[in-house]
């Protein structure tokens, strides 16, 4: 939101927002313009703050992502490789007891 100069030496400050789907746009001078110059590096301040805390929070989620996905896949490989110890094979996605094919039988 730019400081602008008009009629000579005369500085304005611009305000634009949206108020119902709709721009508006606001011109103040003197005290006012340096009052709304003021709130509004404010409320980017605050804006700006409320992101780099959101991207923290996505990050620390998207490890704890990645530790749980990591957690998944070790113990997915402990369950093949016990099963397979087990004398188990894996037909089609299920898996099943090797047949014993003794002599005596």
């Amino acid at each position: 939101m730019p400081w602008e100069a008009r009629r000579g030496k005369r500085t304005f400050y611009r305000r634009r927002k949206r108020v119902d789907g709709q721009r508006e746009r606001k011109m103040f001078s003197g005290f006012a313009a340096v009052a709304m110059a003021r709130l509004d590096a404010m409320d980017r301040a605050e804006r700006e703050a409320a992101q780099r805390a959101e991207r923290a929070r996505r990050a620390k989620l998207d490890a704890l992502d990645a530790r749980v996905d990591q957690i998944a896949e070790l113990s997915d490989r402990l369950v093949i490789d016990t099963l397979l110890a087990e004398g188990f094979h894996n037909v089609r996605g299920q898996w099943r007891k090797r047949r014993c094919l003794s002599s005596g039988h």
